[in-house]
């Protein structure tokens, strides 16, 4: 773990408190109960970030967090939380489980692959996997594992077009578990730099003015672009608040998938 975390402690009105936050990371068993003595303990002032590298020393399973503070009184305020600690290089689900499911990654954003983690504690599991994209099914496997943790990793292509729906699903005990995710195509780069060559910002009623503006793009290269200008009496914003409102929308074809048992 290399995050920075921070544990904040507040009063009723939620003003920030200087305290000493206690803490204490209990292993869970695999009925969620706590299993021997905490894994670790510690104390940090509260407000102020760390990074908790005593999680590396850990073991992938579900853990408990206890975390308690007093105010000013001593009258002692405890929060526990529970959490699942696990790696990607994890090979078998980090708990008994019938379905494991993790997402690395939720768009195909700057070249990178999206990773999907599927695994299952079960034996002889058939699982169905297909992809599809707006008009057609352009992938379709099935997969057989034994408590194990299958990665399954896509990157963006052409064929994709607007972009793909990936489903997950197996049946166990007469249960149908599935996943449906949809990766969409990223939206192309469209930051343009507006700066002002000339600008006067008093006029007397029926004077004619010009102002110039400067497009550039990211690189700070002239572009050709298409403008729109707007001008209204901003005195009427002693009356009512003016708001201007402006948005660009790329419409995406992503086809949609249901499943049923």
């Amino acid at each position: 773990a290399s995050d920075v975390y921070k544990r904040q402690a507040f009063n009723c009105e939620r003003m920030p408190v200087e305290t000493t936050v206690r803490y204490s990371v209990f292993k869970l068993d695999e009925e969620g109960k706590i299993s021997g003595k905490a894994v670790f303990s510690g104390e940090e002032k509260a407000q102020n970030s760390f990074v908790p590298y005593s999680f590396n020393s850990l073991s992938s399973g579900k853990y408990r967090i206890r975390i308690s503070a007093s105010d000013s009184k001593r009258r002692e305020v405890t929060k526990t939380q529970d959490f699942v600690l696990f790696s990607l290089a994890d090979s078998i689900p980090p708990y008994r489980t019938v379905e494991w499911f993790y997402q690395d990654g939720d768009s195909f954003d700057e070249g990178r692959s999206v990773d999907f983690y599927i695994g299952s504690s079960e034996s002889d599991v058939y699982m169905m996997l297909d992809v599809f994209t707006a008009g057609k099914r352009l992938e379709s496997r099935r997969i057989t594992f034994s408590n194990s943790i299958q990665k399954f990793s896509y990157r963006y292509k052409e064929e994709y077009g607007d972009g793909i729906t990936v489903c997950f699903s197996f049946m166990r005990q007469g249960v149908l578990y599935k996943k449906v995710v949809s990766l969409v195509k990223p939206e192309p780069e469209k930051i343009l730099n507006v700066s002002w060559e000339t600008f006067r910002d008093k006029l007397v009623p029926g004077q004619k003015e010009e102002w110039k503006l400067t497009v550039k793009n990211k690189d700070g290269e002239p572009v050709n672009a298409s403008m729109l200008a707007s001008a209204y009496d901003a005195s009427l914003d002693e009356l009512y608040s003016h708001g201007w409102h402006f948005g660009l929308y790329f419409g995406r074809k992503i086809p949609r998938v249901w499943m049923q048992s």
